[in-house]
C-alpha cells in the first residue's frame, strides 16, 4: 500500500513519481526523457512499450548494463575508455536525481525502515558523486 500510495497512486497526488523529468521539469516526458533515450539508442536499446525512458528501474537498469559491458574483457582501450565516459556523463545527467526522489520518501512514508533504507541510498549517492 505505501509503495502504490508513494508511487503509482493515491487521493489527492502522487508524491513521488519516479521519472526524472516530473522532478525536473514538473512534467512527464520532458526533456530528461529524450536525454535519457538518446544514452540508450547509443547501445542500440529501445525503451519498452508502455514505459518512460527517464524511469528510475530503466535508468538504474542502463547502468547496470554499462557496468556490465565495462566487464567485457575483449573491449579494446578506446572502447573501455567510451564505456567509462559514459557511465560518468550518465550517472551526473540521469542517475542523481535520485537524491531527489529518496529526499520525497523519506519525507513522504511514515514507515521507519523506508525512511532508514532512504537516508543509507541518500548517503550512497552523495558518497558515489565523490567516486566520479
Amino acid at each position: 500500500a505505501e509503495w502504490t500510495r508513494l508511487f503509482v497512486s493515491n487521493f489527492g497526488g502522487v508524491p513521488c513519481k519516479p521519472y526524472q523529468s516530473v522532478f525536473q521539469n514538473n512534467t512527464l516526458m520532458g526533456a530528461p526523457a529524450w536525454d535519457t533515450e538518446k544514452f540508450y539508442e547509443l547501445f542500440s536499446l529501445e525503451v519498452p512499450r508502455g514505459e518512460m525512458p527517464d524511469h528510475i528501474s530503466l535508468q538504474l537498469d542502463f547502468l547496470t548494463f554499462l557496468l556490465e559491458v565495462l566487464k567485457n574483457p575483449s573491449l579494446s582501450p578506446e572502447e573501455v575508455e567510451f564505456i567509462k565516459a559514459t557511465i560518468k556523463e550518465f550517472f551526473y545527467r540521469h542517475v542523481l536525481w535520485i537524491l531527489e526522489l529518496a529526499k520525497c520518501v523519506e519525507r513522504n512514508t511514515s514507515l521507519t525502515p523506508l525512511k532508514i533504507l532512504m537516508k543509507e541510498l541518500i548517503n550512497y549517492f552523495e558518497n558515489k558523486k565523490m567516486e566520479f
